[in-house]
């Protein structure tokens, strides 16, 4: 992988894909807290390879499947727009798209059976169907008025054109198949961060003070897993993976099983590593969050370290 620039990188994203390859995008660590660009890498047994940069803060990555071949397509979302997108064999391209109130950013980007959906602050959500994009997020959207700060964190199909979204304060709401949005109490007030599908219609929610929520299929019944012996870190990304829930924990990686509870993994093993991102695809489950990439398959976990940070 060519080194562009002598920063180390660190990677607050990570997409798994078919065959035990991941895509990343990375920050330069000289900048600290306050990126100006984001770098994108894929990496695997065959190594690590630079897919370019684009000249804003990524704030979401995700893949969707890609007709006629079993490469997804990567689709990667700047807090201020734009959508960049890696279809298999092409060069990227970018779609425009840019945040309803201009003092809020995006957070996050949800691919469903209808089309692309991105959603962020003041509660805003895009959704691009037949390479157009409408706002969708009546009912859930205010616009900054100097006190009203909120934000949509994360969103999820949980079933056939039903959305889930989770945001700031303890919000959730669903979105239903045709299109009408409803608001569920969570029981909290603290920033949800994360949601996954669950096999069964529901949903696994994370985020801040090691907050952990199971919603049942019904969509109104919340089991609360939250282990504050554990973990009371913002978890962050959560996937599901060899029947375990995957919880980033800033400075722990966890599962969840019913058997079990809330505990920390059984790796990796590297001193001192963070994690913020969990990404899982067929065999194999990758995690990252500082300069160190991790993948669990079939043969255990290893460990992929990027050249730049060499």
């Amino acid at each position: 992988m060519p080194k562009p620039n002598k920063s180390k990188l660190y990677f607050p994203y990570v997409v798994a894909a078919p065959g035990g390859d991941a895509f990343l995008a990375g920050h330069a660590a000289d900048q600290g807290t306050e990126p100006t660009f984001t770098r994108f890498a894929k990496a695997g047994d065959a190594g690590w390879i630079h897919l370019g940069d684009l000249g804003c803060v990524v704030c979401a990555a995700a893949s969707m499947p890609t007709h006629g071949t079993p490469k997804p397509t990567i689709l990667v979302l700047g807090r201020d727009g734009p959508l960049r997108i890696y279809r298999p064999g092409q060069a990227p391209s970018d779609v425009g798209v840019a945040p309803k109130d201009k003092s809020s950013y995006f957070e996050a980007l949800c691919i469903a059976s209808d089309g692309v959906y991105v959603c962020g602050g003041q509660r805003q959500i895009a959704h691009q169907s037949n390479d157009k994009w409408v706002w969708v997020d009546q009912g859930l959207f205010e616009r900054f008025n100097g006190k009203n700060d909120c934000a949509l964190f994360a969103m999820s199909e949980i079933a056939d054109r039903v959305l889930l979204a989770v945001g700031s304060r303890g919000f959730v709401a669903v979105r239903d198949a045709r299109g009408t949005w409803a608001q569920i109490d969570a029981g909290t007030n603290v920033d949800l961060r994360c949601v996954v599908a669950a096999s069964d219609g529901g949903a696994w929610i994370g985020g801040d003070f090691g907050t952990l929520l199971r919603l049942g299929a019904d969509l109104s019944t919340w089991t609360v897993v939250t282990d504050h012996s554990v973990s009371t870190k913002t978890f962050d990304s959560l996937a599901l993976f060899g029947n375990q829930l995957y919880v980033t924990a800033h400075d722990k990686l966890l599962t969840f099983t019913a058997a079990n509870g809330l505990q920390v993994a059984s790796g990796p093993s590297v001193a001192g590593a963070e994690f913020h991102s969990v990404s899982s695809c067929d065999e194999y489950l990758w995690a990252t969050g500082d300069e160190h990439a991790h993948r669990l398959g079939p043969d255990g976990w290893k460990h992929f370290l990027c050249p730049d940070n060499v």
